[in-house]
């Protein structure tokens, strides 16, 4: 696969009933839910931590960060793994879904009318033909001084 292939594939999620997508460079990989250890004093978004093969990784969860009700735990649920400024973080999401090759030039904003919270999430918007993907603006969720 060339760069240009690489560079236009979103994996894609559902973290409510709202499907996102993140760029494959981004992701490490997507593994089952696992033992999570709690940290004290942690923002409310944070799971936890796991051990991904001697690797400490902290865990968040997307529904908290984007203030998105879940569907709860389910045998759906997974951990994405990205890489962020070479640290891993694991995303834990409802479920997972495809990937799907975008045409970066076609991505539209988010809409005006979603502000807040949930808008600055959202780096752009692609129409698949059968649904919809908000793009997940990684910068932004690991704002720590957000929320």
């Amino acid at each position: 696969m060339d760069e240009n292939t690489v560079n236009n594939l979103i994996s894609t999620f559902f973290v409510g009933d709202t499907r996102w997508g993140i760029n494959i460079i981004h992701i490490q990989e997507i593994i089952n839910i696992q033992d999570i250890t709690k940290v004290h004093n942690a923002p409310d978004y944070i799971e936890g931590i796991i051990n991904l093969r001697g690797k400490i990784v902290t865990v968040l969860s997307l529904s908290k960060r984007l203030n998105i009700e879940s569907v709860g735990d389910s045998n759906d649920n997974r951990i994405v793994i990205v890489n962020i400024n070479d640290e891993f973080v694991g995303l834990l999401v409802d479920s997972i879904s495809d990937v799907v090759k975008v045409d970066l030039n076609s991505l539209m904003p988010a809409p005006s009318t979603v502000n807040g919270t949930k808008g600055s999430n959202i780096d752009g918007i692609y129409h698949h033909k059968d649904f919809t993907i908000a793009i997940l603006n990684l910068d932004c969720i690991f704002n720590t001084e957000k929320a």
